[in-house]
This record gives structure tokens, C-alpha cells and sequence, in this order.
């Protein structure tokens, strides 16, 4: 009987440790796509070439890219503002994402942000437009020179294509990628989103967890950008598919879900 007794606690101890198992250590998926709905053609890709420090280090610019695009058909008379606008929040967001040193004996406390780069345009019935924020941790942030740097366009700026301005894109090591423009969204049938997060590390790690949890966390917050048309109303942030690879540069997460029902 103690034989019998010491093998069924062993038994039982080591239930837990198999269950433990992770479920992310391979490429794989989880969820399936929702059979009363149809995919919509939008999306968001976010490209993470290198991560930036956690906290910034002091007076180095980082630079934080955006590109939305939107089939307009006929590009005469185009008025960019809302495509625009969809871009520039974007890289807005992420710049002011970033962390600066915090205590008493940090020298450089302050985030600044900035709009340092823009361009519009519109080809072929396809319109396009590209910001560029930076963002720093000045160890005096009055006399930080923020450049390159231009102004928020006007509206009046925004109803034709402009030239890019003449300093020359900042060099960036993150990318926003966003597909299908800002009109609000349809539900007849209901319409599926995906989000495609792109993270480069070499080699595959033992782990594919922290990019899937980011993976979702940054969906939901694109989901919460997303406008629905009426009579559809915005649902609350459901990943109805996730599915993880590595293609020997990236791991790969998308994101599918429906905003609209």
C-alpha cells in the first residue's frame, strides 16, 4: 500500500508540471473565424524592425511611421483630411507611447513628440498618405531641436496632393501599415478586420507568448479606431482568431476579429 500510495503521488505531481505545457512554444493558432461574417479587405500591419529602449535614452530622436491607403476611384478632387488624420494619429499614438527616464536623478524626465515628416498623394484611384512623428527625452527640452519637423497641414491644404517636403524621410525601425482608408464600416453581413503584427528577432525563441499577448493587446486598441456605420454598432473587442509563425526574420501574429454588428 505505501508503494501504491508514493506512486499515486507522484502521479498527481506530475499532472500539473504536463499540463503546464506552453501552448505558444510552437507556430500555431487559436479560435476559428466567425461563419456569419465576410472579410472586409481592412487592415492594420504593425512593423517592429527593432525594439526602441525602454526607457529612451537622453537626447536621441526616434521616429515613428505611418501609411494609410484608401481605393478612391477617382482621384480629381480627392480630399485627403480624414485619410490624413488616420495616419497622423497613428504615428502620434505611438510616439507618445515611449517612456523617459522617471526619478528625482533623472536628467531627462520630459517626452517631447513632434510631427516631423508628412506627404500626401493620389495615383491610379489610389490615395495614399504618409506622417512621420519623432520623439525624444531632451535633457533640456527648451532649446531640443526638433527637426526635421513640419506644420499640420490645413484642411484647405489637404483637398489636393501635396510634394513631399525637402528634408528627407527619417530613417524608422517601426512601421504602421493601414489598408482600406477611415470610412466607417458595414455590417450586412457583418465584416471581418485583421490586424498583422511583425516582430523581427533572430532565432526563433523558446516562446511565441509575448508577441502573441502583444499582438492582441495592440488589435484591440486598433479596433477601438474603428468607426461603424449605421445602423451597426461598435462590439467590445473580441480575438475571434489568433494565428503565430516565424519565418526566419519575424514572428507573424494576426489578429482576426468583427468591430461591427
Amino acid at each position: 500500500m505505501r508503494w501504491f500510495a508514493s506512486f499515486a503521488v507522484c502521479v498527481v505531481m506530475l499532472v500539473p508540471l504536463y499540463a503546464q505545457e506552453d501552448p505558444y512554444k510552437d507556430p500555431g493558432h487559436k479560435g476559428d473565424l466567425p461563419t456569419d461574417a465576410e472579410e472586409s479587405g481592412i487592415g492594420k500591419t504593425f512593423n517592429v524592425d527593432r525594439d526602441q529602449p525602454k526607457p529612451l535614452s537622453c537626447d536621441t530622436k526616434y521616429f515613428f511611421r505611418a501609411v494609410t491607403h484608401a481605393s478612391v476611384g477617382n482621384c480629381a478632387g480627392y480630399d485627403f483630411k480624414n485619410l490624413y488624420y488616420q495616419a497622423s494619429d497613428a504615428a502620434e499614438k505611438r510616439a507618445k507611447e515611449m517612456e523617459c527616464k522617471s526619478g528625482p536623478e533623472s536628467e531627462c524626465k520630459t517626452l517631447v513628440t513632434w510631427r516631423a515628416w508628412h506627404s500626401w498623394n493620389c495615383a491610379g484611384g489610389n490615395a495614399d498618405a504618409v506622417v512621420v512623428f519623432g520623439a525624444a527625452c531632451p535633457k533640456n527640452p527648451a532649446t531640443f531641436a526638433k527637426t526635421p519637423s513640419v506644420k499640420k497641414p490645413k484642411p484647405a491644404d489637404l483637398r489636393a496632393p501635396n510634394a513631399p517636403p525637402p528634408a528627407t524621410q527619417p530613417g524608422t525601425t517601426e512601421n504602421i501599415d493601414i489598408t482600406g482608408g477611415p470610412d466607417p464600416v458595414g455590417c450586412t453581413p457583418p465584416k471581418i478586420e485583421r490586424y498583422e503584427y511583425k516582430y523581427a528577432i533572430n532565432p526563433q525563441p523558446a516562446s511565441f507568448e509575448p508577441q502573441v499577448k502583444e499582438a492582441e493587446r495592440l488589435a484591440e486598441a486598433y479596433a477601438a479606431t474603428i468607426k461603424c456605420a449605421a445602423p451597426c454598432k461598435a462590439q467590445p473587442f473580441n480575438a475571434d482568431k489568433v494565428e503565430w509563425s516565424y519565418d526566419g526574420t519575424y514572428i507573424i501574429v494576426d489578429v482576426w476579429f468583427v468591430r461591427c454588428r
